[in-house]
């Protein structure tokens, strides 16, 4: 993946928005793997070690094929964004009054078996739209906009809207009790 120049960029960029730092961060490449996700390990020595699982979606001359520059940056963010979205999504979500609800069989046919999985997929989707739009790509956050409302996320303009309206400041993330009203937005139109 280093050969694509440009990993330092990406993790900048969601780190500055996202308020963290990524370090220790590798990408696997795993051929034999259908999709993407990211895993946070804690060491015995405590430090923290983040990958990232990325699968191509084709092998052609010898390379593996992933996708446009934009295609292969979202998913980066995406993957850098669930290594702090979820632990936050987690510690508001378990302070809620929690209802059992049933899950739209959109989500339960593309693996989402929960809600808080669910609220971490609108949060972090509506995150990397944030972020092309922060860079001042409104054309591919369009692009991804559509995409996601045609993969189920029907909601995923609202959701995005009210994390720039509310939980932003300078094009940051603010984690604190707005996050938390964030959260039970989330949950209600899940």
């Amino acid at each position: 993946m280093d050969d694509f120049g440009y990993k330092e960029e990406v993790l900048d960029t969601v780190d500055e928005y996202l308020g963290t730092e990524t370090k220790n961060y590798k990408i696997i490449i795993a051929a034999l793997i259908f999709g993407h996700f990211g895993i946070k390990i804690q060491t015995y020595e405590n430090n923290t070690m983040n990958y990232s699982v990325l699968s191509p979606y084709d092998y052609k001359d010898k390379k593996y094929i992933f996708g446009t520059k934009e295609y292969i940056t979202e998913t980066l963010w995406h993957e850098i964004c669930h290594l702090t979205i979820n632990g936050i999504t987690k510690m508001f979500i378990n302070r809620l009054d929690k209802k059992e609800k049933v899950l739209p069989e959109k989500f339960t046919k593309i693996f989402y078996t929960d809600t808080e999985a669910i609220a971490n997929e609108y949060i972090i989707r509506a995150i990397t739209i944030r972020l092309f739009e922060i860079c001042n790509k409104n054309d591919i956050a369009d692009y991804y906009l559509k995409y996601h409302i045609q993969k189920g996320f029907n909601e995923i303009e609202s959701v995005k809207n009210y994390l720039e309206k509310h939980c932003e400041e300078n094009n940051k993330l603010i984690k604190d009790e707005k996050y938390k009203e964030f959260i039970k937005y989330v949950m209600g139109i899940i």
